[in-house]
């Protein structure tokens, strides 16, 4: 439908073939971002709806030995979103302050603090499961 609706735009400087195959991709990755948009407001949500469960709680224990496991903290933070996943390593990995932060990447304090504060939630839900537990 894509290549149907944008036929207008095909200019012959390459092959036919090579314009669909543009096209293809493009809608591939269309896709694959969207399904990560939404896997990544799944965990958000799920995370949202434990931390406000008052019974919610986390071992610290777990949470350190599993900070200590140079795996798992990737994988955990792997699943950070982009813009969270930075705002962390920035502030509590290499120490600068949020309000750099927020003008480095031209953003509102705010945005920086929450994406902090969801980022720091998101880690110590994930390092506080045990080994083989999923984000459920």
């Amino acid at each position: 439908m894509r290549a149907i609706r944008s036929i207008h735009t095909f200019r012959g400087e390459a092959a036919l073939s090579t314009w669909l195959m543009r096209i293809c991709v493009n809608v591939c990755r269309d896709r694959i971002r969207g399904l990560v948009q939404q896997r990544e407001m799944l965990d958000a949500a799920r995370i949202d709806t434990l931390w406000r469960d008052e019974t919610y709680t986390v071992d610290p224990v777990t949470v350190v030995v599993a900070a200590d496991d140079r795996d798992r903290l990737r994988r955990a933070l792997d699943r950070l979103p982009p813009a969270q996943r930075l705002v962390l390593l920035l502030h509590d990995a290499a120490g600068w302050p949020t309000g750099e932060i927020a003008e480095m990447e031209g953003l509102a304090l705010p945005t920086v603090k929450s994406h902090l504060r969801r980022a720091r939630m998101t880690m110590v839900t994930l390092l506080g499961q045990s080994a083989g537990e999923a984000l459920a």
